[in-house]
């Protein structure tokens, strides 16, 4: 079911969206890898990509207020909001887990260009929002 950690997101304000991809890809020594718009399954959204060892960090913010990442912000403040996880069969790793009651966002996994993805809900893992990513090879 679930190969093993992909990584984890950090949502900032989009105002201190660049300085904060700069001073953690200085703390852990990696180039930043800037992500375009269409690199996302959910629109509105900004990010970088630091490779770090295995796992990658995620520095993401909304690109406007309505943005669901950028209301997040707002309530919540700047940190940790997603973990994700690589899976090799996304519908087998999603039948999987609801079979146990989880509850995802939507039925259908989304699509972007590297791959599919599907989010838990955040109220069947104890608060913590999930994402289960398929990455095609």
């Amino acid at each position: 079911m679930v190969k093993g950690l992909y990584g984890f997101n950090v949502a900032v304000k989009k105002e201190s969206h660049k300085e904060v991809v700069e001073r953690w890809a200085a703390i852990f020594g990696v180039q930043p890898v800037y992500l375009k718009p269409s690199d996302f399954a959910v629109p509105g959204i900004i990010g970088a990509k630091l490779k770090v060892g295995e796992a990658n960090i995620f520095i993401l913010a909304g690109d406007n207020e309505k943005v669901a990442l950028a209301q997040f912000v707002a309530k919540n403040g700047e940190g940790v909001f997603l973990v994700s996880f690589e899976v090799d069969d996304l519908e087998k790793a999603m039948k999987e887990v609801v079979d146990q009651g989880v509850k995802f966002v939507s039925d259908k996994p989304l699509s972007f260009p590297g791959g599919r993805v599907n989010f838990i809900h955040p109220k069947s893992m104890n608060g913590v929002q999930t994402e289960f990513i398929q990455i095609e090879k």
